[in-house]
């Protein structure tokens, strides 16, 4: 539990890392980058049936209508009597409200048209039209009237996009109207239009998109209000607002009912009771845009899908950068934590697989059930180098163990030496690799001289000291190829690939004058010196198994002992 919990605390710290790193300008316009793709693969897989509003219809200026109204209305922009009929059938037919996604700059070679259109919109107060603002400055406007100022109390950290000037339209309609809404809207840098302004600022005045200004209107609110976390109230309803004033629209299954303007009077029922939206869908007019779900969607629909989602409360609501940060805490500590625990590496790997697989879910459902966009690139990218850092971990613990478990298995616990079992098999084994490459190696063995000596004069603890401090003598005197192994007792052993017996007994004699030249500490208050002697074999000159060599070493160690100690013995 305790090492769960360190873990777990490692991998916050991890995880809150990648954070930072991950915020920095560059790495952050590329998650950004990522994450907006992914949102638009949630946004085209709708689980739930998600359907336009029938009480919705657009009044479409296609390609078609341009071609065939040329001779009525002129060619493009078409003489302004057009928009007269049309508002005055469309109010004929019950229209509620009737948006002109348009915008009448300068006066017409028609004053009279002019004057008819100004008149028309004037008289009918569920007509609106469209505006922009822009950042001319060489230019200088008359200010904008009062009237056209929206109402809002911002109680939030929204910052709205702010701009220097606008672009006037027919001056009557500006100053005897209050139906008019801007048009402003800005594609995310990769080109895709994911969401609209909601209000833009203009000499320290807010005005509504013209999509927001309808829909206002039509749920019949004067007062905007803005909470502290940043949300508009609408009737009761919080409608998110992103830091930049920006609403994320939430796009629909199906297209919205559309009427080409020059089939508008066939059938005047389709319009009764409609909020009916006029603007141009004709690709040659340039007012295509690209959204996450067609790369083909003309301008007047983002009116009407800002519209139907105020009517249905479908904003779409992104989570905030600390949740991000939670969800991946809290999904690494566990992807974490099982990995570490886990026996395999397929159960750590399956693990991993269905809680990144699960997460994906997960937000799509609540994409498309609650109108919930929570990030899944960063979390994703913390989730797959937790499990990858986890794996690491994992693996280079288990080497540790098995590296430790291996020690355990092939060393003397006294003097860390290899063990007489270890000594055997390496024996076996430099025969083997001799007799395959046509070599040689030797073996020298080693006894301590009166070992029994100390253990009878200082006691055992003296004993153990000479032991540790011979075997660490002889590790320091000897190749790192070489073999150093306790054969028993106060016995040693040490294999020297690739050397034949001149070169051993020469090594060996380095060996046995070292050691007598080195004072051992016995305990706190005795220092005293120590001997050695030794025998040498090579294979394959004086035996060809690991008995016949050691037996033959053991005479030589015998020889020394009789004539002296001290010594290399020799046959």
């Amino acid at each position: 539990m305790k090492k769960n919990l360190i873990y777990g605390l490692y991998v916050t710290l991890f995880i809150s890392v990648l954070f930072v790193i991950f915020s920095l300008p560059v790495l952050r316009q590329i998650i950004f980058a990522f994450e907006l793709k992914s949102f638009d693969f949630r946004q085209n897989i709708h689980t739930k049936a998600q359907n336009v509003s029938p009480d919705i219809t657009i009044l479409a200026i296609d390609d078609n209508s341009l071609e065939i109204l040329k001779d009525k209305y002129g060619a493009w922009p078409w003489d302004r009597i057009a928009y007269v009929e049309a508002i005055d059938f469309l109010e004929k037919a019950g229209a509620k409200q009737i948006v002109l996604d348009l915008m009448f700059v300068n006066k017409s070679d028609e004053p009279t048209s002019d004057k008819k259109l100004i008149n028309s919109i004037k008289k009918n107060q569920n007509v609106y039209a469209a505006m922009n603002l822009d950042d001319i400055s060489s230019i200088e406007h008359p200010p904008i009237p009062k009237h056209l100022e929206a109402d809002v109390t911002n109680n939030g950290s929204v910052q709205f996009p702010v701009y220097k000037n606008y672009r006037p339209i027919l001056s009557e309609l500006i100053n005897e109207t209050k139906n008019i809404g801007m048009i402003n809207c800005q594609r995310d840098f990769d080109g895709i239009s994911r969401g609209t302004p909601s209000f833009v600022g203009y000499k320290n005045n807010l005005y509504p998109y013209l999509g927001l200004k309808a829909a206002a209107d039509y749920l019949n609110i004067k007062e905007f209000k803005i909470t502290k976390e940043n949300d508009l109230i609408l009737n009761g309803k919080k409608y998110q607002l992103q830091p930049n004033g920006y609403m994320i629209l939430n796009w629909y299954n199906n297209s919205f009912n559309s009427v080409p303007f020059w089939q508008m009077k066939k059938n005047p029922s389709v319009f009764k009771d409609k909020i009916v939206f006029i603007g141009v869908t004709a690709n040659s007019m340039y007012d295509i845009k690209s959204t996450p779900i067609s790369s083909n969607v003309a301008g007047i629909e983002l009116q009407s899908t800002l519209f139907n989602n105020i009517l249905d409360n479908n904003i779409i609501k992104r989570t905030s950068s600390f949740t991000t940060w939670l969800i991946a805490v809290l999904l690494g500590i566990l992807i974490g934590i099982f990995t570490l625990n886990s026996n395999t590496a397929f159960a750590s790997l399956s693990l991993f697989g269905a809680t990144l697989g699960s997460y994906w879910l997960i937000t799509l459902i609540l994409m498309d059930y609650s109108n919930l966009w929570i990030d899944t690139t960063f979390t994703s990218l913390a989730l797959v180098l937790t499990f990858i850092v986890s794996y690491v971990i994992k693996y280079k613990n288990k080497s540790k163990d098995f590296d430790y478990t291996y020690k355990l298995a092939t060393t003397d616990s006294m003097t860390g030496l290899y063990n007489h079992r270890f000594f055997q098999e390496q024996m076996t084994f430099q025969i083997e690799n001799a007799k395959r490459y046509n070599g040689k190696f030797s073996l020298i063995l080693i006894d301590i001289d009166f070992f029994k000596k100390f253990n009878d004069t200082y006691g055992h603890q003296a004993g153990d000291a000479v032991l540790k401090q011979v075997a660490e003598l002889l590790k320091k005197s000897v190749r790192t190829s070489d073999i150093v192994a306790r054969y028993g007792g106060e016995e040693m052993a040490i294999i020297l690939p690739n050397n034949d017996f001149d070169h051993a007994v020469i090594a060996a004699d380095k060996i046995c004058k070292k050691i007598a030249s080195t004072p051992f500490q016995l305990n706190a208050k005795v220092t005293t010196n120590v001997t050695i002697s030794l025998g040498v074999s090579t294979f394959p000159d004086n035996g060809e198994t690991p008995q016949e060599l050691i037996e033959y070493s053991d005479k030589g160690l015998y020889a020394a002992k009789e004539n002296g100690r001290n010594q290399v013995g020799r046959i």
